[in-house]
C-alpha cells in the first residue's frame, strides 16, 4: 500500500527486471524505450524521482537512492530503494 503522500506515476512490469531475491535490475534502455523519461516524482511535497514496480500482487514504489558515477563524472547507473514496502531495491545501469 502507498503512503498518501506518493504519487509516482511510472509503474512498470516487473517482469521486464531481472530478480534475485528482493533485489531487482534493469537496463536504462529498456525503461527508456518505453518512455523517454522513466522516472518521476515521487513524493508530493519534495523533489525525489524513482519508479513503480507492478509485480504479481502489489506495486512498489522505488526513490533514487544513489547515483553512480564513473571517475569521469558520468552517470553509470542508479541504486533505488524502496519506499512503500521495505527490503526492496533496484539497480539500473546505464547503458
Amino acid at each position: 500500500m502507498r503512503p498518501q503522500n506518493v504519487i509516482c506515476s511510472k509503474v512498470y512490469p516487473g517482469n521486464w527486471f531481472t530478480w534475485e531475491g528482493n533485489h531487482g535490475s534493469i537496463e536504462i534502455s529498456t525503461l527508456s524505450g518505453h518512455c523517454p523519461d522513466p522516472f518521476c516524482q515521487v513524493y508530493n511535497d519534495a523533489c525525489d524521482e524513482g519508479l513503480g514496480v507492478r509485480g504479481r500482487t502489489k506495486e512498489v514504489v522505488f526513490a533514487v537512492d544513489t547515483v553512480m558515477r564513473s571517475r569521469e563524472g558520468e552517470i553509470e547507473g542508479w541504486q533505488l530503494k524502496s519506499i512503500s514496502e521495505k527490503g526492496y531495491r533496484l539497480t539500473i545501469f546505464n547503458d
